[in-house]
């Protein structure tokens, strides 16, 4: 599947880099480009939506949720690792050193590839 915020030349540069990094499953690959592009669309959606002005406190609502750049273990740092093979972006470098499975499905890491974020 072509990334939808990503040239079709460029989606092919990050396969090969993606190959060269050690992913040589391609549905490795696609599983890292596909969180990498939910995760684009996410920010997109985040902030193309209207800065609402009002208490700087969270609202009841946004209770139980968190931004999605933010680890899902510290949550103090933003998602910089995609694990292999279930595909989730959800921890910053340093505690994704610490784990050994997905800490948002729990399947068995076989290969954590750095993200590098604009």
């Amino acid at each position: 599947m072509v990334l939808a915020l990503v040239p079709v030349a460029e989606w092919m540069a990050l396969q090969k880099a993606l190959f060269r990094a050690g992913v040589t499953l391609a549905q490795d690959r696609a599983a890292i480009l596909e969180a990498v592009n939910s995760f684009l669309e996410q920010l997109a959606r985040q902030l193309a939506a209207p800065e609402d002005i009002g208490a700087s406190a969270p609202t009841l609502e946004a209770e139980g949720t968190m931004s999605v750049a933010e680890c899902a273990v510290c949550l103090d740092d933003t998602c910089e690792v995609i694990f292999v093979p279930c595909g989730h972006m959800c921890c910053c470098i340093k505690c994704a050193e610490l784990v050994g499975q997905c800490p948002l499905c729990r399947a068995d890491i076989n290969q954590k590839v750095r993200v590098i974020q604009p």
